[in-house]
């Protein structure tokens, strides 16, 4: 494997204390122990194919999936994920080809079928979303195709914990981050070329470094001079995974959320503890990589980090062609303000893990999800293309009245959000609201370069 460069932003730990608004950042702390039990804590996974209509992996058949059909996909027991304990799963999801604009949808085998989707497509269109699902009956998932003729590839990248877990080990708590960009190769106008990689990281100093094993990062390719597929992994180039984080055709600009595994960084960087991942360009030509971190998995050291809440399934709280949440498509560099339902938060809810959707743009555009008590972070979670319908999965924090912001910025777009689960502040989700939501604590990165780009 060719290797083109080590890249790596540091993000800086910001003072530590209570959060008292927007002129604050604050970060959760090394405890003396373990903070909390497994429930609701994440385990991430080297990514594993669970189902590929195209080769019978996971079915009996390389048929696509049909209107109207479904694929309860057995997950449990699968690509590292346990017999038991489990309550969700994450899935890289993978649309090839669709004969017809459309929508999957997955949810809890078992489960009534949801007012949700997890990827939106239009035809012929080729694309990944990941997407944060419940297991249901069996330690299943259900994969329903709405319209035309589609095949579907899923990839399990990590499992939440059910109050069931006996876990003791391997898993570890989430904390937001300031959405901050820690990599952009157009800066220096220097894409990333046909099978090269590169690294990028985040330094939070030597009291945090050594206890992050994941992050969460929202990954775009832009106009790739190739079709082809970016694959983000923890960067060791001797265990490169034979799965697809983003797909992409030639001149488009692609995002998609990923969770990724981080491995030391070593000698390369100051510190040898600071977390890395790795970005692959698999594809005939060279493209520009983007990559935006929002938050961080720990290994259930961090004092204040938070914990994962599934909803029985994926709820809608915004569909802007009916009113829902916004009351009508959002307007050139427009901003909208949500508040989240109270039949989905608890005083405990520091975030929400989405899947928002853009409904045919009228230009080509870029949208932004945030905390609604900060201000609008330099970020994208989608860039959709005009006409377009897309999703993409979003971690959002959400503020002291369980607010986030949406800001497009050219043209109109209408817009979905389902939401899949909260993250709650540790060590356990409040069963009813309070008088008062408890503070966010948050970690504040700054991009900082270590190190020149070599082959």
């Amino acid at each position: 494997m060719r290797r083109l460069a080590a890249i790596l932003p540091a993000a800086i730990l910001m003072a530590l204390g209570v959060s008292t608004g927007p002129a604050e950042a604050v970060a959760p702390v090394p405890a003396a122990s373990a903070v909390a039990g497994p429930t609701g804590a994440y385990t991430p996974l080297k990514p594993a194919r669970l189902l590929d209509t195209r080769k019978k992996i996971g079915v009996t058949t390389t048929t696509p999936l049909g209107a109207g059909r479904y694929v309860d996909l057995q997950v449990s027991t699968r690509g590292g994920v346990p017999t038991s304990g489990t309550s969700s799963v994450i899935l890289n999801v993978t649309v090839v080809s669709p004969s017809s604009e459309g929508y999957v949808t997955i949810y809890p085998t078992g489960s009534s079928r949801p007012t949700a989707s997890s990827v939106n497509f239009n035809k012929g269109w080729t694309g990944a979303n990941l997407v944060t699902v419940k297991l249901g009956s069996g330690g299943k998932v259900r994969v329903f195709n709405y319209a035309g003729n589609a095949h579907v590839v899923a990839d399990v990248v990590g499992y939440y914990h059910a109050s069931t877990s006996t876990a003791t080990k391997s898993y570890g708590g989430y904390a937001g981050v300031d959405p901050s960009r820690i990599l952009d190769t157009r800066t220096t106008n220097d894409p990333l070329p046909a099978g090269y990689y590169l690294s990028t990281g985040a330094d939070f100093t030597t009291a945090v470094n050594p206890h992050v094993r994941a992050f969460a990062v929202n990954v775009t390719v832009v106009k790739p001079t190739s079709a082809g597929y970016l694959t983000a992994w923890n960067g060791d180039e001797n265990a490169i995974p034979g799965t697809s984080t983003l797909n992409f055709t030639k001149g488009k600009t692609v995002p998609n959320m990923a969770v990724v595994p981080t491995r030391a960084c070593g000698t390369e960087c100051t510190d040898a503890t600071t977390p890395v991942i790795g970005v692959l360009n698999t594809s005939g030509g060279s493209a520009h990589v983007v990559v935006d971190l929002v938050g961080i998995y720990d290994d259930n050291t961090l004092d204040g980090t938070w914990r994962y809440r599934a909803l029985p399934g994926p709820t809608r709280i915004v569909n802007t062609k009916t009113g829902q949440g916004i009351s009508s498509a959002i307007p050139s560099n427009g901003t909208r303000t949500v508040t989240t339902p109270s039949s989905i938060t608890t005083t405990d809810t520091m975030a929400l893990v989405t899947n928002t959707t853009a409904n045919k743009p009228t230009t080509t555009t870029v949208l932004t999800l945030w905390n609604a008590d900060y201000t609008r972070p330099t970020v994208s979670n989608l860039n959709p293309a005009a006409g377009q319908l897309v999703s993409n999965m979003t971690f959002t924090d959400i503020g002291t009245d369980y607010d986030f912001s949406v800001h497009n910025r050219v043209g109109s777009t209408n817009l979905v959000i389902d939401v899949a689960g909260t993250m709650e502040a540790a060590p356990a989700p409040a069963l009813a609201k309070s008088a008062a939501k408890v503070a966010a604590p948050r970690l504040a990165p700054q991009g900082v370069q270590l190190a020149a780009r070599h082959r």
